[in-house]
């Protein structure tokens, strides 16, 4: 193994940037790096370039017919970074683990519709549903769905997620962390697949400008999250890529107390805000929101947002009941200031009214939105899977995921039916519970050293199959 180990030390590092430090690596619970997740974890299915599930941990697996279970049976030769073998029992331990209501993850909600999973021998997993849930494959790629080893978690609790206890299932291991400067990865050497060429360095730049600016001297390989005031000048360099993804973002509302406590106030915003303007508002492929969910998820449906209609929006918010003063809270993103300041300014010349913005530290903002809400929000969905459902699921009543409290039994049934049409009617139409503003695409710049690093429609890169030129002779 030593030959190994060295030649793993002494390969090349594909560089690049991530925009905040590893914190916590629990996969079952809390907000984890998913960019770091994918390089170091697998689960049982992996997402392909079109969302498609594909076999990863599972070799294969079969539905029953009526759609309320499904076998998946494990490969024999999967292991984890520390060489013993990936069983099905990791996977109930860890599904177990993040449905436990002592520790709630944000991601609970995913694994509502399961009703158990059993472990019939290390290698065949059973899992039954409450209801028909074929999209179950692909929703296995999440890493809330990742294996869990049970014995570092007795050993050594929290710490089981840090250096020197952390195994891994992926293409990667960690292998370095210099908190708030890098971390490195390098190929697991038990991985049952391929191993990378490469090993990987992830410089933890907060700043998308600072970023760029390593980028272009070459001293980063890779990159997401472009600066929002250089995205023209980015469009025309030469490793440029907009790669179609399933994330959105909306407005969304306290639905219980405050001045969104009303039906009439909340329609008046959606009704209020011309999104046809967003495109050329941020300039980065956007896709104003037609619906809940992406038009390529449900191609030809019939749209359900609220339309704008400064007139009906003044209508409405004079038959509302509350007049308290409220601002829109948002998170730190710079793309996130331009887009706040136009919906300020939205609804300044078609409601007349003059409200504040609020602007906070990424984890901060998401904590305090699953204690206690702000009156009007900003949220984004990422799909972790290409199914409606994904979408749909984040706002029925039991979603950990639903900020606002959103309350429908009328919603949840069409939701839980895939009556999508309907749900969105209800959602966006009836309750205006939400306010859809935009889809975007996954924004990223290339070396021209650097080959081969695939991003998938759930706004993820792989590296493993990824390729690094040398640079040439000077």
């Amino acid at each position: 193994m030593l030959p190994l180990i060295a030649l793993f030390m002494s390969l090349p590092l594909i560089e690049f940037r991530v925009a905040e430090d590893l914190g916590s690596l629990d996969w079952s619970h809390g907000e984890v790096p998913p960019l770091v997740i994918l390089q170091i974890m697998e689960g049982l299915t992996h997402i392909g370039p079109r969302g498609e599930a594909m076999p990863a941990i599972a070799r294969k697996w079969t539905f029953a017919r009526n759609g309320k279970s499904v076998i998946f049976m494990l490969r024999k030769n999967a292991r984890w970074s520390d060489g013993k073998p990936v069983c099905a029992g990791d996977f109930v331990y860890a599904w177990q683990r993040a449905l436990d209501p002592r520790k709630p993850t944000p991601y609970a909600h995913i694994l509502h519709d399961l009703d158990r999973a059993t472990a019939e021998g290390c290698n065949t997993l059973h899992v039954r549903f409450k209801r028909p849930a074929r999209h179950f494959a692909s929703l296995a790629a999440h890493w809330v769905l990742h294996p869990v080893r049970a014995d570092l978690i007795h050993a050594h609790g929290d710490g089981a997620f840090q250096l020197p206890h952390l195994v891994t299932t992926g293409p990667y291991e960690l292998s370095e962390w210099n908190p708030g400067q890098f971390f490195t990865m390098k190929p697991n050497a038990h991985y049952h697949g391929p191993l990378p060429r490469h090993g990987l360095k992830a410089h933890v730049i907060t700043d998308d400008n600072t970023a760029l600016t390593l980028f272009r001297s070459g001293k980063i390989h890779w990159m997401k999250d472009l600066p929002f005031g250089e995205r023209s000048a980015a469009k025309i360099m030469t490793g440029f890529r907009a790669h179609p993804a399933l994330i959105g973002y909306f407005l969304g509302f306290d639905m219980n107390h405050g001045p969104f406590n009303d039906r009439n106030a909340r329609c008046a915003v959606a009704h209020a805000l011309d999104l046809r303007q967003i495109p050329a508002l941020l300039g980065g492929d956007e896709e104003p929101a037609t619906g809940w969910s992406p038009k390529i998820l449900r191609p030809g449906a019939p749209r359900g947002s609220v339309l704008f209609n400064p007139a009906q929006a003044r209508e409405l918010l004079a038959g509302s009941k509350s007049r308290e003063p409220f601002s829109i809270h948002y998170y730190s993103k710079d793309i996130h200031q331009p887009l706040m300041e136009w919906v300020q300014a939205q609804l300044k010349a078609n409601l007349g009214l003059a409200v504040s913005l609020q602007r906070q530290e990424g984890k901060s903002y998401w904590a305090r939105l699953r204690e206690n809400p702000y009156p009007i929000f900003l949220s984004g969905t990422t799909a972790w899977y290409a199914h409606p459902f994904a979408f749909f699921s984040e706002l029925v009543s039991t979603s950990t995921a639903n900020w606002g409290h959103y309350q429908s039994a009328a919603y949840d049934a069409a939701a839980a039916s895939n009556a999508f049409e309907k749900a969105e009617r209800q959602l966006l139409r009836e309750d205006c519970a939400i306010v859809p503003l935009y889809f975007r695409s996954t924004l990223t710049l290339s070396s021209p050293l650097l080959s081969g690093v695939e991003v998938s429609p759930l706004g993820q890169a792989e590296f493993s199959r990824a390729r690094l030129k040398a640079p040439s002779p000077r």
